[in-house]
């Protein structure tokens, strides 16, 4: 839902509506942008290491490659059917897609796909056991500093973004792994009070908060152990059938939300809907629902492996025609 949230928000400020009342809009993508996608990540971190590492930390590897490659298969398929859904419509987007974009995807990620990415590249760098089995200080120091570093460095691949990133993956794994080691509970707290006086600071400040990764940083890492702190304490949060139903189907919603805002964003503004509230609510609605109905849809045609597990689908079957 934050992602979601975050791209709305993204796509009204970068179409400029609502002109004189652009606040309302960098309000949320700051608040959303200092920490959904570190928490995107964290949470990436502790299903790759409960899904793809035994107990006393060693690779699944097989299970492990094959995910690779399958999360490699996504990110094609749905970054070129983006590329291609949306080149007749460039006059209505805020950035163009040509063809040029899928001949240099294997450089520079299309879109939001860039998650999928920069996944990838953390899945390759965390399937090497002694980094996984490594002390967890140690851990999370080397990702900090690369952390640091990704502020100076500009180079393709996306390496700045998995420098930044890697350390909440980290996070994640070690959370996965130690859980019981750590008190979360003070750092909640303490993260909870820096989180509240940087984003009462910054949060509204046109594109203040979204541009200063420092603050950023602060930010996301407090809001993400209170989150933690929150699911793993409070039964309402951490047992919920709707969350764990979106949670189940966060892949599917991330992959095909864009697509959806994108054309019900042009279509509120072709229908003159000038509220706010009202084109943020609708927009919400139909980027998640609109992904979870395709889901269902996919499922019970039994496409879903296709189009999220291509490599499984055709391994399966080379293995039959043997």
């Amino acid at each position: 839902m934050c992602v979601v949230i975050g791209h709305i928000a993204l796509g009204y400020t970068g179409a400029e509506y609502f002109p004189g009342r652009w606040n309302f809009w960098y309000a949320i993508e700051n608040i959303m942008y200092s920490f959904h996608m570190p928490l995107f990540f964290s949470i990436s971190g502790f299903v790759y290491y409960k899904a793809y590492f035994t107990s006393d930390g060693k690779p699944k590897r097989r299970k492990l490659y094959i995910q690779m490659l399958n999360l490699a298969g996504i990110y094609v398929i749905f970054a070129i059917g983006f590329t291609l859904l949306k080149m007749p419509f460039n006059a209505f987007t805020n950035e163009k897609a040509s063809f040029e974009d899928i001949i240099w995807m294997w450089m520079n990620p299309i879109g939001v796909y860039w998650y999928l990415y920069v996944l990838i590249e953390m899945y390759l760098v965390f399937s090497i056991p002694y980094l996984v089995r490594s002390n967890s200080i140690i851990i999370l120091a080397g990702c900090f500093g690369l952390t640091v570093i990704s502020y100076y460095i500009s180079v393709p691949f996306r390496l700045p973004d998995l420098c930044y990133f890697l350390v909440f993956f980290a996070a994640g794994i070690v959370y996965a792994r130690e859980a019981k080691l750590f008190s979360l509970f003070p750092a909640s707290v303490a993260g909870l009070i820096i989180s509240v006086i940087f984003s009462t600071i910054f949060w509204n400040i046109n594109s203040t908060l979204n541009c200063t990764k420092y603050v950023n940083f602060v930010i996301a890492f407090g809001l993400i152990l209170v989150i933690w702190y929150a699911f793993e304490h409070i039964d309402f949060l951490g047992n919920n059938r709707v969350l764990q139903y979106l949670g189940a189907r966060s892949l599917e919603i991330y992959v095909t939300h864009s697509i959806v805002v994108t054309v019900g964003r042009t279509i509120l503004n072709r229908l003159s809907v000038n509220d706010q509230y009202i084109c943020l609510i609708v927009n919400m609605i139909l980027g998640i629902e609109l992904p979870l109905i395709f889901s269902f849809a996919i499922r019970k045609l039994k496409l879903f492996d296709l189009f999220f597990r291509p490599v499984t689908v055709i391994s399966k079957k080379l293995r039959m025609e043997k």
